[in-house]
């Protein structure tokens, strides 16, 4: 038994799940299919996903995925959410949303550029900015979209903070590198039979080779 360990304290919520794969795109699910005053028409989801396609070009070679049609949201990696909600949202959101549904976007995206960032999550201002940012989004969240649609997620937004004050920014504890990992290992899966086998004889091959 661990000594001192907090099943609540020591477990901290990964953001890949937690935001980019949950909070964000069911915002962008409410976008298409929500209650009617934050609901997108199609031609204002063709302009979106429009100027996603046309900055394709321009992005850098460190992000892994280009941005792609808002139509195909829910095929979307987490990355891709990430790239959106972090980078290219701002541009491609502004004049097209409802003003109040953009700024609630912005404040999500302003309060997740300080819990990423190694620089402000030493900076107690910075911090406890991050912190009213996410518990105002919370707010806004649930009066724009219902209180309904405020699941476990939405609300774990308001303890990301302590999280990040004892762990460091998000990356630290994210799963994207385990996910990266994990798409390794599906690529030495030739079969569907035994795909447990199938990886550890490839690795005992790759270590005997090494020897």
């Amino acid at each position: 038994m661990l000594q001192d360990f907090g099943l609540v304290s020591n477990v901290p919520y990964d953001y890949l799940h937690l935001v980019n794969l949950d909070v964000f795109k069911k915002m962008i699910h409410l976008w298409h299919n929500g209650p009617l005053h934050v609901r997108l028409s199609s031609q204002n989801i063709k302009q979106i996903s429009d100027t996603l396609e046309n900055i394709r070009q321009n992005i850098p070679l460190e992000f892994q995925k280009k941005p792609r049609s808002l139509l195909y949201f829910r095929q979307w990696k987490g990355t891709e959410f990430r790239l959106l909600l972090y980078y290219t949202g701002p541009i491609v959101f502004k004049n097209v949303l409802r003003t109040d549904v953009y700024e609630n976007y912005l404040t999500l995206n302003i309060a997740m550029t300080i819990l990423s960032s190694k620089m402000h999550c030493k900076n107690p201002q910075f911090i406890n900015y991050a912190r009213k940012l996410l518990s105002h989004f919370v707010t806004k969240f649930k009066f724009l979209y219902g209180s309904h649609n405020v699941s476990y997620n939405v609300h774990g937004l308001l303890y990301l903070v302590d999280d990040v004050e004892q762990f460091g920014p998000v990356d630290n504890f994210s799963a994207y590198r385990f996910e990266n990992f994990l798409g390794k290992l599906k690529k030495k899966i030739r079969k569907d039979d035994k795909p447990s086998q199938q990886i550890a004889r490839c690795y005992a091959e790759i270590e005997t080779n090494l020897k």
